[in-house]
C-alpha cells in the first residue's frame, strides 16, 4: 500500500482478557492495584470516590479496565467537555389522549415539558460513571456535578434506578497539571478521596503497553522507566513513554514525545549540589537500545507529517508566525487523499460541533456537525491552537487530540490531528497565546519546535511565486466581472486560474519571466545580506508580502511589520535596493563565482594577521550572516577563505547558538586544516 494511501483509524487494543505477546508470554503476577478496589469501594459504600494522580500515568485506563473485569459497562463523561446541562434537558412531547397520540391538526391537541436524558446514561445494564477531568471544567459546571457526585442522581433522574453502581472522578491534583484547583469544602465534602501515583498504575498501564506492541519485547524498556527518579518519571508518564515508543519505533526522536510548556520542552534534567544533570540522551539512548532501533535526534518535517498520518497520531507543530506551517499541513493533508477539517481555536465553538437533541424515543441524543460526519476518513488541523476563545475551549480540544471524541462522541473517521501554535515570544516579543499545561500537552505524540529554516518557503517561491503574482494581474478584471456576475446571481465566486484566455496566457508567461528574477533577487538579499535577527524579522509571509509590494510600486518600507508610529521592523534595505537596481553586492555566492580574485584579496593581510582588512572584515560579515545551509552548500569556498580570518573573528563562530553552525565550522576548520598540511 502506497505510504500516503489513507487507512482506518487504529482500533483499540485494550482488552478484558489475557492475550500472549512479546513482553509477556505468559500473565505476569502484579501486585494487586488500588484502582481495582475502587470500583468496589463506590458500590459498596454508595459514594462517590475520588482519585488523585499526576498526569499521563493511566488513571482512565486503568479505571475503565477495572470496570471492564467485573462485567460492568463504563461511561466516561468528560467533564471540561460535558456539563450536566447536555446529560439532562426538558423538551416538548406530545400527550395521549385516550391511548392515542393526538395529531398535530386536532383542535384539542397539546404539548407538555417533560425532562429527557441522555440515551447513554440509560443502558439497560450495570454501569460505572467515570468523571474525567473536572477540574478542567468551567467552575460553574464543577457545581453543576456537586448533586451527580452527592447522590447519583441529575435533575430529576436517579441514576442508581437506571442501573448506575458507582462514581468514579479523576483528575489531576496540581496547578501544573489543571486549570482549577477545587477549595469549595461544599463540593469536597462529597467523595472518598485516594491519590494514586505511577507505581500504583503501572501494573495496568504495563499490561496496555504490551498488548499495543504485541511484538515488541518492552521489559527493558520499563527497567528504563522504573529505573528513574520520581521527578524524571513525571515528565516520562506512562503516556509519554507511549508516545516516544511508538516513534522511534518509526525512527523518529523520542524526545519529540516529551511535553512543551511556556515554549520549552520538559527535559530529562536533574538537579543536584546546584547542578542541572541532562539525562535525556542517556534515557532515550537506552530505550532506542532496549527496542533495537537505531537513537537519533534527526527531526524530518516531511516524514513526521507522513507518519501522522498513517499511524493516526496527534502532532503538535510550534513556530513563529508566517513561516508556512498550516499551509504545509493542509497541503499535506489533501495530497494524501484526506478531508481536512480546519478549525481556528479562536474563533471555534465547540458547542457548535456537538448538541443534544430530543430523540423520537424520548431521549437525548449527541447531535454532531456536517462537517464531522462525512463518510471519508478526514484530518482535523486546529490552527492556532494555543489562542482559544477561552480556557474551556482549549481543555475541549484535549478530547479531539487524545480520546478523537467531541462531547464523549466518538467522531467517525478521524485519522489524525495536527495542532499549529506560535511560541510564547520572538524577538524579545510576547504573541498573545495561552500556554497548555502539562497535562495537556503530553496528549499529543509528538511536538516539533521548527523556525522558518525547517520549511521549504523558498523552494515554493522559486517554483510557484512569480506565476502566482502574474496570474493575479493578467486576470484582475475578469476576476472582478466574475465575481460582480456571481454575486447577482446569490452564488458563491470561484475563480479558477487554470483556464486562461489565450490574452492572459501571453500575458502570464511574460510577466512571470520577469517577476521570476524580482524573486530571485529576493531571496539571495534574504540569504546573504541579512543576519540572523534580520532573518527572523523577514517571515516567509513577509517576503511575499514585500515582493508584492514592490511589483505594484509600494514602498518597500510599507511592506515590513509596522511596530509603532513611526517605526517599522528593523531590517536594512539597502543592500536589496542596491540588488534591485542591479548595483554590485556581495555575498556568498559572488564569493563562489570569484573565489580566486577573493584569495587573492584576502591574502594581502597575510594568513595571521589579527587586524585583517576591509576585504577580511567583509567576508567574515558574510560568514556571520549565513545559516547552516548556505554554509554547507558553499562549503569549498568558506574551507579556501576561513584561514584568512582573523582568529578574534573565527572564535565567534564556535559560540554560535545554533548546533547545525557550531557542527558545520568543526568540519570546516578540520578541512582547512588539512589542506594546509
Amino acid at each position: 500500500m502506497d505510504e500516503t494511501t489513507p487507512t482506518a483509524p487504529k482500533k483499540s487494543t485494550k482488552t478484558s482478557t489475557w492475550t500472549s505477546n512479546a513482553t509477556y508470554k505468559d500473565k505476569p503476577e502484579f501486585p494487586p492495584s488500588l484502582l481495582d478496589s475502587v470500583v468496589n469501594i463506590s458500590r459498596e459504600t454508595g459514594n462517590t470516590v475520588q482519585i488523585f494522580g499526576d498526569h499521563g500515568i493511566g488513571k482512565s485506563a486503568g479505571m475503565k479496565e477495572s470496570a471492564i473485569r467485573q462485567g460492568l459497562l463504563c461511561i466516561k463523561i468528560s467533564a471540561q467537555n460535558v456539563a450536566p446541562d447536555d446529560l439532562t434537558s426538558a423538551a416538548p412531547i406530545r400527550i395521549e389522549v385516550e391511548g392515542k397520540i393526538v395529531s398535530t391538526n386536532a383542535a384539542n391537541f397539546e404539548m407538555i415539558l417533560q425532562d429527557l436524558l441522555m440515551d447513554r446514561l440509560r443502558p439497560g445494564q450495570p454501569f460505572v460513571i467515570i468523571i474525567d477531568d473536572s477540574n478542567q471544567a468551567h467552575p460553574l459546571v464543577q457545581s453543576q456535578l456537586m448533586q451527580l457526585t452527592n447522590n447519583w442522581t441529575i435533575g430529576s433522574f436517579d441514576l442508581k434506578k437506571l442501573g448506575c453502581v458507582a462514581v468514579i472522578a479523576l483528575d489531576n491534583a496540581s496547578l501544573a497539571e489543571t486549570n482549577h484547583i477545587v477549595e469549595d469544602l461544599a463540593m469536597l465534602d462529597r467523595k472518598i478521596t485516594f491519590e494514586v501515583t505511577d507505581q500504583d498504575t503501572a501494573w495496568p498501564s504495563k499490561i496496555a503497553l504490551a498488548a499495543k506492541y504485541s511484538d515488541v519485547d518492552l521489559k527493558d524498556v520499563f527497567a528504563v522507566r522504573d529505573s528513574l527518579p520520581k521527578a524524571l518519571r513525571f515528565i516520562l508518564s506512562w503516556r509519554t513513554l507511549d508516545h516516544a515508543i511508538d516513534l522511534m519505533i518509526n525512527g523518529h526522536p523520542g524526545f519529540l514525545a516529551l511535553p512543551v510548556v511556556d515554549g520549552q520542552r520538559m527535559w530529562l534534567d536533574i538537579v543536584s549540589d546546584g547542578k542541572t544533570v541532562a539525562r535525556t540522551k542517556e534515557v532515550f539512548s537506552k530505550i532506542a537500545q532496549a527496542l533495537g532501533v537505531p537513537y537519533t535526534e534527526t527531526v524530518d518535517m516531511v516524514k513526521l507529517t507522513r507518519d501522522t498520518l498513517r499511524h493516526g497520531w496527534s502532532t503538535r507543530i510550534i513556530g513563529p508566525h508566517g513561516i508556512g506551517k498550516t499551509e504545509m499541513i493542509n497541503s499535506a493533508v489533501c495530497s494524501a487523499g484526506y478531508e481536512l477539517v480546519y478549525w481556528s481555536l479562536p474563533v471555534t465553538d465547540f458547542d457548535a460541533k456537538i448538541a443534544p437533541v430530543p430523540s423520537q424515543g424520548g431521549h437525548l441524543k449527541m447531535l454532531l456537525s456536517e462537517e464531522l460526519l462525512t463518510a471519508n476518513p478526514k484530518v482535523i488541523v486546529l490552527d492556532e491552537a494555543n489562542r482559544p476563545k477561552d480556557l474551556l475551549a482549549m481543555a475541549r480540544s484535549n478530547q479531539v487530540v487524545h480520546d478523537r471524541e467531541i462531547g464523549d462522541i466518538a467522531i467517525p473517521g478521524l485519522q489524525a490531528v495536527f495542532a499549529m501554535e506560535n511560541p510564547p515570544e520572538v524577538l524579545g516579543r510576547k504573541y498573545s497565546v495561552q500556554s497548555p499545561n502539562v497535562a495537556t500537552a503530553d496528549r499529543y505524540h509528538a511536538t516539533v519546535i521548527i523556525d522558518a529554516a525547517d520549511m521549504p518557503w523558498q523552494t515554493w517561491m522559486r517554483e510557484n511565486l512569480a506565476r502566482k503574482i502574474a496570474v493575479r494581474k493578467a486576470t484582475t478584471e475578469r476576476r472582478t466581472a466574475e465575481m460582480a456576475a456571481s454575486l447577482a446571481e446569490g452564488t458563491d465566486f470561484v475563480f479558477d486560474d487554470s483556464t486562461l484566455t489565450d490574452e492572459e496566457t501571453k500575458q502570464v508567461e511574460s510577466m512571470a519571466a520577469a517577476y521570476q528574477s524580482v524573486v530571485e533577487t529576493f531571496l539571495e538579499w534574504y540569504n546573504n545580506d541579512l543576519d540572523n535577527d534580520g532573518r527572523a524579522w523577514m517571515s516567509p509571509r513577509g517576503i511575499e508580502r514585500m515582493i508584492n509590494a514592490h511589483v505594484v510600486g509600494a514602498p518597500l518600507e510599507s511592506a515590513k511589520i509596522w511596530l509603532a508610529p513611526g517605526e517599522f521592523a528593523p531590517v536594512p534595505l539597502a543592500n536589496l535596493q542596491a540588488r534591485l537596481a542591479n548595483r554590485p553586492v556581495t555575498g556568498m555566492r559572488d564569493l563562489t563565482q570569484n573565489l580566486d580574485e577573493w584569495i587573492a584579496k584576502l591574502s594581502e593581510s597575510g594568513d595571521t594577521a589579527e587586524a585583517g582588512n576591509e576585504y577580511t572584515d567583509m567576508v567574515n560579515l558574510i560568514f556571520t550572516n549565513a545559516d547552516a545551509v548556505q554554509l554547507r552548500e558553499h562549503m569549498d569556498t568558506v574551507v579556501a577563505l576561513v584561514k584568512f580570518i582573523p582568529t578574534r573573528c573565527r572564535l565567534t563562530y564556535f559560540v554560535d547558538p545554533n548546533t547545525e553552525r557550531q557542527k558545520f565550522w568543526m568540519e570546516a576548520f578540520r578541512k582547512a586544516k588539512a589542506g594546509t598540511e
